[in-house]
Parts: structure tokens; sequence; C-alpha cells
């Protein structure tokens, strides 16, 4: 018999936040006026993820939003592919490598 491993992830409020960040297309209308940056995660995506942590009150700095970002699912709340890792101040850096 095949064993299935379940993980589970919260999203709390931060899905409706979400929604309306989608609904305003905030990572597109950010993305548009901003270059590109080479980065895995683009400016907008950034910005959103940085909206979440501050709606997650929580008192921890920003540069803690990976270990924010740890239980979430991610791939939902940012877009897909990124990781909860990739949302560290570093990665998310404007200036170019």
């Amino acid at each position: 018999m095949d064993q299935q491993v379940l993980q589970s992830q919260r999203l709390d409020h931060l899905g409706i936040v979400v929604g309306i960040c989608n609904e305003i297309g905030l990572i597109e209308q950010i993305d548009q006026q901003i270059d590109d940056t080479g980065r895995k995660v683009s400016v907008g995506q950034a910005v959103q993820s940085t909206v979440l942590n501050g709606l997650g009150f929580v008192s921890r700095p920003l540069y803690l939003s990976p270990e924010f970002f740890h239980n979430k699912t991610v791939d939902l709340l940012i877009g897909v592919g990124i990781e909860a890792a990739d949302l560290s101040f570093e990665e998310c850096s404007l200036i170019p490598r």
C-alpha cells in the first residue's frame, strides 16, 4: 500500500488580501513600470509579499519574511515557483546581481 504524505499550510486572512491584490492586478501593474531585475522574484511579487507580511499582524522585521512565509502556500500567495526562501531580503533586492 502506498503511503501518502499530507502537509497543511495556512492562509488565514491573507487569502482575502491576495484576492484583492489579484483583482487590482498589483503585481502586473508594478512589473509593467519596473524593468526586469533578472531575479526569481519580480519587484511586483516582492511588493505583494511585503504587503502580506505587513498585514500578518506579527511584530517581526521585514528581513524575516522567509520565516513568516515558511508555513504558508507561497505559490498561491505570491506566484507559482516561488518558495519562502526566495523572499529573503537579499533575493528580493532591487540591486542587480
